[in-house]
């Protein structure tokens, strides 16, 4: 049986985490909706790439 791999692109993550300035209060993927897909796609196996990093320290670090 082939491993699914989810892929969290840097937009959702970072309205996953409500990044100041990242983030968009009107996106449809929220953070209470991509909760409930992150805990679906764990109770199914479903193994996490979360390329995100270099935006974050960008973010952090561009000030």
């Amino acid at each position: 049986m082939k491993q699914k791999i989810l892929i969290i692109d840097t937009s959702i993550l970072c309205e996953w985490l409500e990044i100041p300035g990242k983030h968009s209060k009107e996106s449809e993927w929220n953070q209470e909706r991509i909760d409930r897909k992150i805990e679906e796609e764990k109770k199914a196996g479903t193994q996490f790439l979360l390329p995100f990093l270099d935006e974050i320290l960008k973010s952090k670090y561009s000030r």
